[in-house]
């Protein structure tokens, strides 16, 4: 399923959403040994404390991109589904790739 009808379906949107991309940009960057993106925005890191776990530096494994996700998404299995529907719809496929997924 195309990842916008993964997250329509789920009623994922607004600052949940944003939340959202933010974990997944992380996951990917700690996925291709990069280092992710700061958030700096405090109503987020706060509504979203998650955001302060995917954004540590080091890498990555599929389980922990997948509880990752589920702290916003609100299960594991929805997570998962989020996950391979993101790299399904051509986002991050090498970052993909390197959790195995």
């Amino acid at each position: 399923m195309p990842f916008e009808a993964v997250l329509a379906q789920n009623e994922i949107s607004g600052e949940r959403r944003a939340a959202l991309n933010l974990v997944l940009g992380a996951v990917l960057s700690r996925a291709r040994g990069q280092e992710p993106q700061v958030v700096r925005a405090k109503p987020m890191i706060e509504l979203f404390p998650v955001l302060s776990l995917a954004q540590a530096n080091g890498g990555i494994d599929l389980a922990e991109a997948i509880r990752l996700v589920a702290e916003v998404v609100g299960s594991q299995a929805l997570a998962f589904e989020v996950l391979k529907a993101h790299k399904g719809s051509g986002f991050g496929e090498d970052g993909y790739e390197a959790l195995g997924l």
